[in-house]
Formats: C-alpha cells, structure tokens, sequence
C-alpha cells in the first residue's frame, strides 16, 4: 500500500503542462525504487525547443540504503499534438 501511495503522489507531482517556445523551468523528483527499495532524490528541468516539442533532463540519487545506492539519468522529448 505504501509503494502505491509513492507511486501515486510521485505521478500526480510530475505533471508537464503546455507553455510557450522558449520556456523553461526546473524541479524536483521525490521517489521510490520499487526493485531496490531505496529513495531517491533528484532533479529535472524542462526546455520548451518549439511550440510543440519539449525536453525534459533529469538527473536522480537513489539514497544509499543497505549498502546499495545509484545514480539515473534521463532525457526525455514530448511532442504536444
């Protein structure tokens, strides 16, 4: 039950929404590694490259937990249709 409710406020935080070309913004990613069972920390910024497309980098820790801690990169692109 504790996994879903992480999962779930984890989704409902990292919401994108529409904005203009040339936009950007930063933040932070508060989560859980359901494999390792380890926390993670980390933080993403969005680039809005046109009206339509978008990058997303994110960069997560996952905090050392039994020995066993992580590093996770991202680079995620929307395209708004």
């Amino acid at each position: 039950m504790k996994k879903i409710f992480i999962l779930v406020l984890t989704s409902v935080l990292c919401v994108n929404v529409f904005a203009q070309k040339g936009d950007k913004t930063t933040g932070l990613n508060l989560g859980y590694g359901a494999n390792t069972s380890n926390p993670l920390i980390g933080v993403r910024g969005t680039y809005n490259l046109t009206d339509y497309v978008t990058v997303i980098p994110s960069i997560n820790h996952f905090v050392k937990y039994e020995n066993v801690s992580g590093l996770e990169t991202n680079m995620d692109f929307t395209y708004f249709f």
